[in-house]
């Protein structure tokens, strides 16, 4: 995987580098290319109207009665002939070029460095036009590729004129870039070469990078298959203030998490199986008190009418404990599905707390335990629930601490209210709630086995911390063990 994403980059990163360099080597080409051909012209052009005005100055020294219409231009330079020949020769040297001297009477003097001469008529229609601008007076530019790769021809005529004004000759330049291809050629060699050099001297670097992007990579891939086998202490070492930073210590956090999330499965799943254990217990008791009592009123072992009504009176508990505890499991399931609809409507939750109080107190008058309620006189709590679920709720809990306190003890029920809502504190002195235990007394599958709690179910807290939920009510428990416990209860303030 390693070597397979390395090269991946490597080949984007090279794929990219020959992208850029052909195309800014195109454009640097064409911009080149065009410079230079500019460079030519703007040169060749210079060197004819250079010729064209120390020609003129020639004449106009050698030949100051020169008129070319009435007796041609030829005729009267006999006599300087030689001294045009060697100034000629010293221009052609100039130009570089083959250079053609026409006069106005359309008499062509020089042709090739001297070599010969050639009429009007044979002068190229493309050259003639070209000459005939130049009479008027202006330079001329005329170009065109050759056949050859990257070679322009250039074709200039420039009038040559006396100081007067007048057009006496038109001196005409035929110029080649036979040099320009190797100057172009050698510009793309240096630049394929530049380039070639950018790309070989960018490879170390590349590679250095890819390894620093793949490397994290490989060992993020290495600690997440350790997590897909349930490793859950690997740990990328990954520390990067990038997005490879961030993705490491994303899968670090969810390393944790699963973690975690692995050890609460354990220790519900433990308590799963004690609650089972604890539940199948409970269930066999009253089985087999009711069986043993029905066998023994159907052997007729028992037959005094005392006997027989206290058989009875122990089955009727027993069945009634039993269905309690069916109950409890049917409302528990009920309350932790989603889809289980609440009535609520606008109450008053101080009459909610009475109203438990009212019913349990009874209750606790037969334990020996005194009830106490501690409210403002007139004092409501606007609240927007299910009025019997959450009388349900408060009665659970006191039932428990009616269950579990000391003999003689009462019972404190503490309503206040502030800003933010409403605190109800229900409060016992009895025999507390060990530390290690307090954390799971709202856990459906915890239950605290003792002589004070033969007929419970664990299920109590539980839906009690359900029915809480479902109202938005917060609910949290303290206890010091051989001391006082208290429930709290924080509901929101509603208007």
């Amino acid at each position: 995987m390693k070597r397979k994403l390395t090269a991946q980059i490597l080949l984007y990163f090279t794929a990219a580098l020959v992208l850029m360099c052909s195309t800014v080597g195109g454009i640097f080409l064409i911009i080149y290319t065009r410079t230079t051909v500019h460079s030519y012209r703007s040169g060749f052009l210079q060197k004819t109207e250079a010729i064209a005005h120390s020609l003129s100055v020639y004449f106009e020294q050698e030949l100051p009665d020169y008129y070319p219409i009435e007796s041609g231009l030829k005729e009267q330079m006999k006599q300087s002939n030689l001294r045009l020949g060697i100034y000629l020769d010293f221009m052609d040297n100039i130009a570089l070029s083959n250079l053609w001297i026409v006069d106005s009477a359309t008499q062509t003097i020089h042709v090739e460095f001297g070599k010969y001469n050639i009429t009007y008529s044979s002068i190229p229609a493309e050259v003639r036009t070209l000459i005939d601008q130049a009479m008027e007076g202006e330079t001329s530019i005329s170009e065109r590729w050759s056949d050859r790769m990257l070679e322009k021809n250039f074709i200039i005529a420039s009038p040559v004129q006396f100081s007067d004004g007048r057009t006496v000759a038109v001196v005409v330049i035929h110029a080649r870039t036979g040099d320009m291809f190797s100057t172009i050629m050698e510009a793309g060699w240096v630049l394929a070469g530049s380039m070639l050099l950018a790309l070989l001297v960018l490879i170390v670097p590349c590679l250095i990078f890819s390894r620093n992007i793949v490397n994290p990579l490989k060992c993020m891939v290495e600690i997440t298959v350790r997590m897909t086998k349930g490793d859950y202490t690997a740990r990328t070492g990954v520390k990067r203030q990038d997005e490879l930073g961030v993705l490491a210590n994303n899968i670090d956090i969810l390393s944790v998490r699963l973690k975690e999330a692995d050890r609460q499965q354990a220790e519900l799943e433990q308590l799963r199986k004690t609650y089972i254990s604890n539940i199948s217990h409970e269930l066999r008791t009253p089985v087999a008190v009711i069986r043993s009592s029905l066998e023994a009123l159907c052997d007729g072992v028992v037959t005094g009418q005392e006997q027989v009504e206290a058989y009875y009176r122990e089955m009727l508990a027993e069945s009634v404990h039993m269905n309690r505890m069916v109950n409890d499991l049917l409302e528990l399931s009920r309350l932790q599905n989603p889809s289980y609809h609440i009535e609520k409507r606008p109450i008053d939750f101080m009459m909610v707390v009475e109203d438990a109080v009212r019913t349990l107190r009874h209750i606790a008058e037969n334990a020996g335990h005194a009830i106490e309620l501690n409210t403002k006189d007139g004092e409501t709590v606007p609240f927007c629930g299910d009025y019997g679920r959450l009388r349900q709720m408060l009665g659970t809990v006191l039932d428990n601490a009616i269950k579990f306190s000391m003999p003689g003890e009462p019972i404190q029920v503490t309503v206040t209210t502030n800003a933010s809502g409403c605190t109800t504190r229900i409060s016992n002195m009895g025999t507390g709630i060990q530390e290690k235990d307090l954390p799971h007394v709202f856990e459906e599958y915890y239950m605290s086995i003792g002589e004070t709690n033969r007929t419970g179910t664990g299920l109590g807290l539980a839906i009690a911390k359900r029915i809480a939920d479902r109202h938005s009510i917060g609910i949290e428990a303290a206890s010091v063990p051989g001391g006082k416990t208290s429930f709290i209860f924080r509901i929101p303030l509603q208007r």
